[in-house]
Order: C-alpha cells, then structure tokens, then sequence
C-alpha cells in the first residue's frame, strides 16, 4: 500500500459525454481495483455533467481505498472531438505521472488492469504499449454477451470487407511521456488507433506491444447501448461479426447481485435511447416504416415500446400533410 506522500505514478483518463446514466459503473469498477502497488490519479473530461459531483462524492472514498491520490474534472464550455480531450486530459495529468491508462466511462474495468498495466511497462524496459487481447461486452439493448479476441485470425471466407488486424486492443496502456507526441488533430473515432500512430509517429518505429489476457476470470466487460455513434453499433450489438464473437456469460458472474440488478434495469432505458437514435436517423416514408415494421415483428421485445412511435409517425404525416422526411423523437 501507498503512502499519502508518495507521487502520482499512475494517470488514468477517462472522457465523459452523455453517459450519465451509465458513468458510475466506470469508477465502481476503478474502486475495485486490487494490488495497485503505487499510487494513482483520475482525470475525467466532460462537456456535461455525465460525472456530476454527487457521482463524485459518492466514490470519492472508496476510490481512495483503492489508492486513488487525486481526482481532477476538466469541465469543457462546449464539445470538442475525443482526440482533442485527450490533449485536455494529458495536459491535467500530475508532472510525475509514468504510466497512463485510458478508462472508457461506460465500461467495468477488471480488478487487475491498473496493476497488470503498471506492471508490463515497468517491468519491462523495451515495453511501449499494453494492451488486453480479450474483453467482454454486455449489449444493454438485447441483454446478449460477447467478446473481442484481438488475437484471432478472422475466418475463411472473411465476414465483411476491410477486415484487417488492428494493432489496438482494448484496455490499452502506454509510458505518460508518449503523449507529448498526440498533436491537435480533430479524431472523432477509433481514438485508441489515433494515440498507437501517433506515438509509432513520435518514435519513428512501431511500438513494442505486450498483450495481457483474460480468458480465465472474465471479471471487467465494457458495454454497448448508452454509447451509440450510429445504428451500425446497435447492429452490431445484435449481430456480432469478427474480431467480436457472440458467447455466454452473466452479470452475476462479475457483479455483486445488487449491481448487476442495477444494470439490468438500465436495459429499458438504453432500449428507449435506441428507438429515438432510430427515428432521428430515418428519413421516414411508407417504405422506411415498412422496413421499421418488419424490423420490430422480428424482434419481439421492441414491439411494444414501438407502438407509441408508429403512432406519432402516422400522427405526425397527416399533420404535416405529407409523407416525406420526418423525424419523431419517443418521449
């Protein structure tokens, strides 16, 4: 265990934005961090209040039982694109940080990962990157699991068109002083590509990778449902394709009956987000809603939060008078 004088060695970043439902169970999974041998800071970026600070105050203490130093919110006036909050992020990050982390807001991390991450890059000179070759996820949409297996070949025939061997995996890690070479450059997606080529840019050679993996205990797991960027993620929640893999697991497995009863009730809410992130992106005729009809007799569980938003689309087309684009939001 840590001492109170000891310097901050361990950052770890997490951007926040519209996850307020869901934000908790990032720093609920950071207070159940074990073994951590140094001690270690949080710096949270958010445009909102997706981190508010009775969240704040609530995990204060058990952060800080986990060996949590210092918990610093970068409050941004207005929204910025991810890669630019990492520039936000790595400028708030204590001067004698050594190991960095990026934290995703609506994901559970494993008990082990600031401890496995500190370890590789510190017992390990040549190491430049760290990263988990597997992760679970918990679609709160379907209530379905699966897997990302980054160290998989994809099969024959490949699934779908530009299918290619990503160098990131997730719960990624890498030395503090890389981040000097992330410049201010507006990255919407694929952040963690975005910090791996810059830094292979900044050394002038590709990083020296090394893999953790989890195929045991399955005790972190990152979620899809309150953090949609389009309706192919809802797509791919239901139909999972390589590097990510359906399979079978629980809550219960990896949260304490009362949490997991938590997040259980937040599937109704993210179903309901789904629905308007639906609507906002049809452009709604006879055609579109016939596809959306064919879509919810497919799936059962949709059909009947569904017949609120028929209504309004018929409502809404003879209002208007007309049949072309329109766009209903469920309330």
């Amino acid at each position: 265990m840590s001492s109170d004088n000891e310097p901050i060695l361990l950052s770890v970043g997490v951007p926040a934005y519209q996850s307020k439902d869901v934000s908790w169970l990032s720093l609920l999974g950071l207070s159940k961090q074990k073994g951590v041998p140094v001690p270690w800071e949080v710096v949270i970026c958010q445009e909102d209040d997706s981190i508010d600070e009775a969240l704040l105050e609530e995990m204060r203490e058990p952060l800080q039982s986990a060996g949590c130093r210092r918990i610093e919110v970068v409050k941004l006036e207005e929204w910025i694109p991810l890669s630019l909050k990492w520039i936000q992020i790595r400028d708030s990050l204590s001067d004698t940080s050594e190991v960095f982390l990026l934290q995703g807001v609506d994901d559970f991390p494993h008990p082990d990962r600031l401890a496995s991450s500190w370890e590789a890059l510190k017992n390990d000179a040549d190491c430049d990157w760290f990263h988990w070759k597997n992760m679970l996820f918990f679609d709160f949409n379907f209530e379905t699991w699966s897997e990302f297996r980054g160290g998989e070949k994809p099969p024959l025939p490949v699934p779908r068109k530009g299918w290619t061997h990503h160098p990131c995996c997730p719960n990624m890690a890498t030395r503090t002083r890389y981040l000097d070479f992330l410049k201010e450059e507006e990255v919407k997606r694929g952040v963690d590509g975005w910090i791996f080529y810059s830094i292979q840019d900044g050394l002038k050679r590709k990083p020296v990778i090394r893999e953790g993996e989890d195929r045991e205990q399955r005790l972190g797991f990152g979620t899809t449902g309150f953090n949609h960027l389009s309706v192919s993620r809802i797509k791919m929640g239901r139909s999972p394709q390589p590097p990510i893999f359906p399979c079978d697991y629980s809550l219960e497995e990896v949260l304490e009956p009362e949490v997991a009863k938590r997040v259980y009730e937040m599937c109704d809410q993210s179903r309901k987000k789904t629905l308007n992130l639906l609507l906002d992106e049809l452009e709604v005729s006879e055609s579109k809603l016939n596809s959306l009809r064919a879509f919810v007799s497919k799936y059962g569980w949709i059909r009947k939060a569904m017949r609120p938003a028929f209504f309004l689309l018929r409502a809404a087309r003879s209002i208007s008078g007309r049949g072309g684009k329109k766009s209903t939001r469920l309330r």
